[in-house]
């Protein structure tokens, strides 16, 4: 299930990890004011998105937008990538359900990683706010981009798709 806390939480549950290490490298650079990274997406207007290279397959969008209402939103999954969503600016809600749980309305659509699915009422609420990262995996089910309270919030934010690892072959 889905990884939740601040950059430095989440890096310390993934060091392990070295699928994670370009990813975590990139996102805290958002958090040093001045960095080239940081005043790149500072200087991004209200729905601009911007996509990066990293390396190793994974990418990073940078992005500001608007949060939006539930009816506005679907819940969502990845089977090619990893999403590492970080807010850098702002605040948001992060809907998060197992896709066992939810029901497919548009099927898997390989040239966009992507599979989107009906409402459902019993997700798991995140609130992250400047300085959280969540690291959403192919069975985490997800909606973001939600408004944290009763109107839209503005919000600078990184998306880091990070390619899901291969399997290891059975042995037999």
């Amino acid at each position: 299930m889905a990884l939740f806390g601040s950059h430095s939480v989440v890096a310390a549950q993934l060091a392990r990890i070295s699928t994670f290490d370009a990813a975590l490298a990139y996102l805290k650079s958002f958090h040093v004011r001045g960095s080239p990274e940081h005043t790149r997406l500072n200087a991004m207007k209200e729905g601009e998105t911007a996509r990066f290279e990293i390396g190793d397959g994974a990418f990073g969008i940078e992005q500001v937008y608007r949060t939006r209402f539930r009816g506005e939103a679907n819940y969502e999954s990845h089977r090619s990538y990893i999403d590492v969503q970080a807010v850098i600016e702002g605040e948001e809600g992060i809907d998060v359900a197992d896709i066992s749980r939810l029901s497919v309305v548009e099927p898997y659509n390989a040239d966009k990683d992507l599979i989107l699915y009906a409402p459902f009422e019993f997700g798991s609420w995140l609130r992250v706010g400047a300085g959280d990262v969540a690291v959403l995996f192919p069975p985490d089910g997800h909606m973001p981009c939600l408004h944290p309270g009763r109107e839209p919030v503005l919000v600078r934010k990184v998306v880091v798709k990070v390619p899901v690892p291969p399997q290891p072959a059975p042995q037999g």
